[in-house]
Parts: C-alpha cells; sequence; structure tokens
C-alpha cells in the first residue's frame, strides 16, 4: 500500500459554500465550463485568486507543459501539484491529484481503440470472440489486453480536427491550397511540385498525407520495441508538418508487428477519409477537405514488408525496378546479395504489380510452390488504399540509403584495417583528419557536431550528413584524388537533389549513374550494395514527389524520439505513450485560445515545442531580435550606403542576435569555438562576418 499521503480534504474550497459539499473529482464540472466535441475546458476571465497573474486554466496547462516538456513521473506531478497549493491562499487550489489534474486537462481518450491479437498466430481477437479464428486456441477479447497481446489505433479524424483548429496550420494550409490551384510551375519546390502529386487530380481544399513507419528500441537491455504509425499534411509547410506528425496507430512489444492487422483500422479510416472528408474553418469560413494518403515513406527494413516484396538481400528486392541481383562469394561460406549496375533494368508499374501479383496467386492455386514471383510474396494492404500507388508511392528514404547507407558504407571501407593494402586506406592519417574535424565551426542549425572518427561507430544521422558535406575538403591530400573525384558525384548529386528550389534532375541522375557505375572498377563488386543501387532512382523520386528532404525520414525520426521520451520506467510503456500523445495533441489544440497572459502563453510554448523563452525580443516581419537593445550611431560609410536604399537614419538600436527566416545569427563577438552564426553571404562570391 502506498505510503502517499492525499491532501484533498486539507485543500478542499471551504470558502465556497456552493461547492463545499461536492466532491472535489465532480467539483469542477459544475464551474462555468464550454463543452466542444464531448471535452470541457475552463473559459475563465478572473484570476486564479485575487491579483493573480494567471487563471486556473493557465496554470494547469503550464504546469502540464512542464511535465511534458522535462519528462515528469505521475508520482513528481502529484508532489508539484501539492508543494504549488501549499503556496496559495486559503481557500484557492488547482487539482490536489494527477487523477483531477487529467480531468480538468480534458484529454479525450474516446478517440483511441485497442485491437486484440492472438499471440500465436496474429489474428485480431474481437470482444464477442472466444477463440482464434485462425489457430483454434481458445482466449478472449479482455485475456489479450491483460497480456499486453494488443496495439492502440487512433481516430485520425479527430486528429486532423484537434490541428486544424491551430490558426498557424489554417493559415499555411490555405495558402498552400490557393497556391496548387495557380498551376504547375517548372521548380520542384516540394512535394506538391512532383508530377505524381499532380496525378492524383485533387480538388481544390482536398489535401493528402505523407505515411511512415518504423521500430523503436526502447531499452538496451530488452528486446521490447515500439512501432508507432504516423502521418503528416503534405500541404503544410516542412518545419509545421515535422511539428505536427500525427500518430495513427502503436504497436509495441517484443515481436515485430503483422502489418496485415496493424494496418487494417488505418485503411478503413483511410477509405472514409476519402469519401467523407474533414470539415474545417478559415477565417469563419467553412472548409470541406477529403484526405488521401498517397505516399509513405519507410526504410528499406520496413519498406518490403509494407510492400509485399523480397528483403533487401533477396532476388527481385528493388522496390522500384526489376533488377534481380545476383549472390557474390565473400569466402569462408560467406555470401552477399549485390546489384551489378545495368542500364536494362525495368521499371516496374502499379499496373504490372498488380498483374505480377495475380499470375503469383494463379500459380499457387495450380499446386506449384513457389516463394515469389519477380520479388513479389504477399498481397499488401497498401493496394486498398485510394490514389495510392503500390510502386511509386514508396519515396526514396536519403536519411539511411544514403547517409546511414552509402556515405557510412564507404567511410568505414576507407578507415577499415582489413583494406591495409588498398589504396583507397586512410586510417594510417587518422590523426591529420582528426585535427582537421576539431578545426571545422559549424552554424547553430546544426545541432550536432562532428566527432573523432574513432567514435565513427555512433555517429548520428546527422552527423554523417556532416561528414558527407566536409569529407572533400577535409580528405583533399589524404584521399587518393580518383576516389576523391568519385565521391564528390555522389555529394554533388545529394547536395543538387536537397536543394530548396530543384530545377533539374538529370544532372544529379547522370552524377550518381556514373557513381554507381564507377564501383566495380574502383571498389570492387562487393560493394555493389543494395543501397547504391538505389540511388539510380533518387532523381526519378524528386521529380515525382519533390526535394528529398521534404519526405525524408529525420522528420518522423524527430517524433520517435519524442515518443521515446513519453513514458517513465517500464510498466505498460504503450499506454504511457498513449495516454501522453493524447494529451499533448489536446494541449496543442486548445492552448492557443486558452492563454490571456501574453508572457504565459509564449513560456508554455517554450515547453511544449523546446523554444528557449527569451524575456525580452522584438518581432517585426520575418526576423526576431532578442536582448535588450542598445543605441547604435551610424558611420558616415554607413550612411552612405544606406541613403542608396533611400534610409536617412542617423542611428538605430543593435543588438547581438536574431532569427531571420528561421534561421540564427548573432555577432562576431557571440561566436563560441565550435560554432559560428555571424557569417553571411553579401555578394555571389565574397563572405561578411557580423559585426
Amino acid at each position: 500500500m502506498s505510503s502517499r499521503k492525499s491532501y484533498k480534504k486539507y485543500f478542499s474550497c471551504s470558502g465556497d459554500s456552493a461547492l463545499s459539499n461536492i466532491p472535489q473529482r465532480t467539483r469542477y464540472r459544475k464551474k462555468a465550463a464550454k463543452h466542444t466535441n464531448n471535452n470541457y475546458f475552463w473559459v475563465e476571465v478572473q484570476g486564479l485568486y485575487t491579483g493573480a497573474r494567471i487563471s486556473r486554466k493557465e496554470s494547469s496547462l503550464l504546469i502540464l507543459g512542464y511535465s511534458i516538456r522535462h519528462k515528469v513521473s505521475k508520482a513528481a506531478l502529484s508532489d508539484i501539484l501539492n508543494l504549488i497549493n501549499f503556496h496559495l491562499p486559503h481557500g484557492v487550489s488547482i487539482p490536489t491529484s494527477t487523477y483531477l489534474f487529467d480531468k480538468e486537462i480534458g484529454g479525450d481518450y474516446s478517440r483511441i481503440q485497442k485491437v486484440a491479437y492472438c499471440k500465436d498466430c496474429k489474428v485480431e481477437i474481437k470482444e464477442d470472440d472466444s477463440k482464434c479464428g485462425k489457430c483454434q486456441v481458445p482466449t478472449t477479447f479482455s485475456t489479450c489486453l491483460t497480456r499486453g497481446n494488443f496495439f492502440v489505433s487512433f481516430d485520425i479524424n479527430k486528429s486532423l480536427q484537434d490541428l486544424l483548429q491551430i490558426q498557424t496550420i489554417q493559415k499555411s494550409l490555405a495558402e498552400n491550397l490557393t497556391r496548387r490551384q495557380i498551376g504547375a510551375v517548372s521548380e520542384i519546390r516540394d512535394i506538391m511540385n512532383g508530377d505524381m502529386y499532380h496525378r492524383l487530380g485533387l480538388k481544390d481544399n482536398d489535401i493528402s498525407c505523407c505515411i511512415n513507419t518504423d521500430g523503436v528500441a526502447i531499452f538496451n537491455s530488452s528486446k521490447y520495441s515500439i512501432w508507432p504509425l504516423l502521418i503528416s499534411i503534405n500541404e503544410l509547410d516542412y518545419q509545421l508538418r515535422r511539428k505536427y506528425t500525427i500518430l495513427c496507430g502503436l504497436w509495441f512489444g517484443d515481436e515485430k508487428p503483422n502489418f496485415d492487422i496493424f494496418l487494417a483500422p488505418f485503411i478503413q479510416q483511410a477509405i472514409k477519409l476519402s469519401i467523407n472528408g474533414v470539415n474545417w474553418m478559415f477565417k469563419d469560413v467553412k472548409k470541406y477537405s477529403r484526405v488521401y494518403f498517397p505516399l509513405l515513406a519507410a526504410d528499406s527494413v520496413a519498406r518490403c514488408q509494407l510492400q509485399g516484396i523480397s528483403q533487401f538481400n533477396g532476388e527481385h528486392s528493388c522496390p522500384w525496378c526489376l533488377a534481380r541481383g545476383e549472390s557474390l562469394s565473400l569466402g569462408q561460406g560467406r555470401h552477399k546479395w549485390i546489384f551489378i549496375p545495368s542500364n536494362n533494368n525495368v521499371k516496374r508499374s502499379h499496373q504490372q504489380f498488380c498483374q505480377h501479383l495475380s499470375e503469383f496467386r494463379d500459380t499457387l492455386m495450380g499446386g506449384e510452390r513457389i516463394t515469389s514471383n519477380y520479388g513479389i510474396k504477399t498481397a499488401s494492404k497498401l493496394l486498398m488504399v485510394p490514389k495510392f500507388d503500390i510502386v511509386w508511392g514508396f519515396v526514396f528514404d536519403y536519411m539511411h540509403t544514403v547517409l546511414l547507407g552509402v556515405v557510412r558504407s564507404f567511410t568505414y571501407a576507407w578507415m577499415d584495417s582489413k583494406n591495409h593494402q588498398e589504396p583507397f586506406y586512410i586510417d594510417n592519417k587518422n590523426v591529420e583528419i582528426n585535427n582537421m574535424i576539431l578545426s571545422l565551426k559549424f552554424p547553430q542549425n546544426c545541432r550536432r557536431h562532428l566527432r573523432e572518427t574513432s567514435e565513427m561507430k555512433y555517429w548520428k544521422a546527422s552527423e554523417w550528413k556532416l561528414w558527407m558535406l566536409t569529407a572533400t575538403h577535409l580528405l583533399k591530400g589524404i584521399l587518393p584524388s580518383c576516389y576523391l573525384k568519385h565521391f564528390s558525384k555522389l555529394v554533388n548529386a545529394v547536395y543538387l537533389l536537397c536543394q530548396d528550389i530543384v530545377t533539374d534532375t538529370e544532372i544529379p541522375h547522370t552524377l550518381l549513374k556514373k557513381f554507381c557505375f564507377s564501383i566495380p572498377d574502383l571498389y570492387g563488386d562487393r560493394f555493389c550494395s543494395f543501397n547504391a543501387h538505389l540511388l539510380l532512382h533518387a532523381a526519378e523520386c524528386v521529380q515525382n514527389w519533390g526535394p528529398l528532404w521534404s519526405y525524408s525520414l529525420f522528420q518522423f525520426e524527430n517524433f520517435n524520439g519524442v515518443l521515446t521520451n513519453s513514458f517513465c520506467g517500464t510498466r505498460q510503456v504503450g499506454m504511457q505513450i498513449v495516454k501522453r500523445t493524447v494529451v499533448t495533441q489536446r494541449l496543442l489544440s486548445t492552448a492557443e485560445c486558452s492563454f490571456r497572459n501574453s508572457e504565459a502563453k509564449s513560456l508554455h510554448l517554450s515547453f511544449t515545442e523546446n523554444i528557449k523563452h527569451f524575456k525580452k525580443s522584438f518581432t517585426a516581419g520575418c526576423c526576431t531580435v532578442f536582448g535588450t537593445g542598445k543605441l547604435y550611431i551610424f558611420s558616415n560609410n554607413e550612411r552612405n550606403k544606406m541613403s542608396r536604399l533611400g534610409c536617412l537614419e542617423t542611428q538605430g538600436i543593435s543588438y547581438n542576435s536574431c532569427l531571420i527566416a528561421g534561421k540564427y545569427f548573432n555577432t562576431a563577438q557571440r561566436d563560441t569555438k565550435k560554432g559560428v552564426n555571424s557569417v553571411i553571404r553579401s555578394g555571389d562570391q565574397f563572405l561578411s562576418y557580423i559585426r
């Protein structure tokens, strides 16, 4: 039995005769409340107490934001509530327990559905079942829930409606939908400019989403993992769709999911949303949008299971062409499946895929035993999703294929002592390389800095990105010229395909083709890996769906990191994540209209969005300056230059740091040993420092 003391009676509002005899657990319902979507939330004008800066509702939201930001446990949150109540005047209190606190915030748990399944054969167990319909093992719905044999599905319609209540979401979505109606442009700026996107035939207000799922390890000493099913709205600006990723389902346990059962609730909702759509408001005008899911971003491990084809180490395993591949003997009984570059590979298509699937079915029904047909092993549930192309609906995974795949494998080859007799071996110059790495300086938007090569096996994808961009400079004079030029083809091609505006995909495609076709001569057939083969499809994917960054897995991996910080301890990890997600989604949709104190709202945003809270800041257009400004007298040279721009001021206010269009800058005096944020381009070839 818990020894924690309850302070519910101690903090009860004895001064309020109308409420003193009502249990606190139901007292919140008696106060002035507004009913929206079957959830109660406060509509308060008065402060928490006389002279208070914030209301009771604002206080609860700030506490919740703090608990989410700092991963506060349930026990710690209970102590925080009691501690704050001791500081409040007599007769005034906030919720005295985590249960009451949860009730006041109003998380809508009706939007989640638990789907039970048989542990042995992974078949769904419904509430009225007494045994598994496939293996006939006696089991019930409640038994599966008790044993943890279930996953959670979210109501996508409600999640989208909550998201579309946020004003910044409404504004971004409306602007991009209006821009889409203008027509196609030659430049590729985002997903909406891709050829496949244009072929969807979306109506004026229809929207589309990108799907993702991947396994996330939770503990270092256990096989327990989660597989979140995520979506993001393609018609939003990239920063917004990265920030407001939606969780649609969550599989958790020691085993990988059975995607037939895991995707079933999502498929049903996708079909309904393509017909019934969602309703939302923008500037008091009602909008109706049908929702489609035309593209899916996943790594090679998850993609083959979702597409229903052979794994990457099998024949015909390419998701976009019919390249067969071949087995290469590495000696001592070891083999590797490789893809020798060829111009004769036939591209897959949706119609062809369905035809090969039908042939596979007919062959099996005829009694012949085969495991696949052109790599197709099973009928994917995604074939039922409206407007989803089973071949080109899967997009190129730039993060795993390029950074954690090709770039890492070639770098390991350069540093591996087993290759000490190869001309590309450079680990003997390790000290020189590390000294150059330590001398590098990066801007603030590079969250991670490069570590030494001795820690290379711990490098994250963002570090491999920095290495890819800087290696051609760092290894000049170290790596032989022919290998450096070969690697630079990959770097230049990926750089061009990741630009904010992609004007031409033929040049990077040619570079990638030269890179792949040169691998056998420079490194040998064993380096003709599956990831290297996929590079040949990168440019076509950009032509179909936009730049590589627009659907990269960096966005979804970031959200997976949020999920792994949404639980405490080791008990009921899956449901802890689910409950925290429900509360967070509710918080994001209601907090914008719940704060009347602007400073409290700013502090709350610093909790929920992990943005530093500045007490003093000033925003003008796309520029936000921080700190206390100082009077600055312009020099004669500066006045002359400003007069050419029509500005005749003689003095102004100077600041040490600012944020312009989402990028951070500061004066040269504030640069650190490892970071530089004061360099700007003042012309086509000139760089300047901010004084």
